[in-house]
């Protein structure tokens, strides 16, 4: 279970959702290839609210989803897994990139103290003439839990006011036959 806050500019927090859920609910064949079935609900937070399902499989020690996206990694900490251009016309408006680096410090959550922690470092150069920025979001994956933080903000709250939301990890469960699923 998840609880979900938003943080200001000053780094004030406020609680805006409790007790979002994720969970594996078994693994499905896509092309021949074997997926994770990834549910999960938010309780709030504009247009994610409500239910979801996402697929995600194993892929040469990489963990990526339906359309191929690099979400994991392990092992490369040297190159850039992700890598997004979005345009206006001609001109680009950001770049979206992401990259793994290993956590520098022991995570301590509601759920836990976590070590050993990999970060999933995501990043946003906005490139607009009149309103430069860079922004950059953690997803934090502990070993044998999975993700136990991460990081997300709407480009235009985040251009006119400076907010963000994260997500923490409040408490687990690792089922025993979800054992198999689990990537690290």
């Amino acid at each position: 279970m998840y609880n979900t806050y938003i943080i200001d500019s000053l780094k004030n927090e406020e609680l805006v959702s409790e007790y979002d859920t994720i969970k594996i609910t078994g693994d499905t064949l896509v092309n021949g290839e074997e997926y994770m079935i990834f549910y999960g609900k938010h309780n709030a937070v504009s247009a994610n609210s409500g239910s979801f399902e996402r697929l995600y499989r194993d892929s040469l020690e990489y963990i990526i989803d339906l359309e191929g996206k690099i979400i994991f990694s392990q092992k490369n900490f040297t190159n850039t897994l992700y890598s997004f251009y979005q345009l206006a016309g001609n001109d680009t408006m950001f770049h979206a990139y992401a990259k793994m680096e290993i956590a520098q410090k022991e995570i301590n959550l509601q759920a836990g103290n976590f070590d050993s922690v990999l970060n999933y470092h995501f990043s946003v150069i906005n490139w607009e003439i009149d309103n430069k920025w860079e922004k950059s979001n953690d997803y934090l994956y502990a070993p044998n839990v999975g993700k136990i933080l991460w990081q997300f903000f709407y480009y235009s709250q985040y251009y006119n006011i400076k907010s963000y939301y994260e997500v923490r990890l409040v408490d687990y469960h690792i089922a025993d036959y979800i054992s198999k699923y689990c990537v690290i």
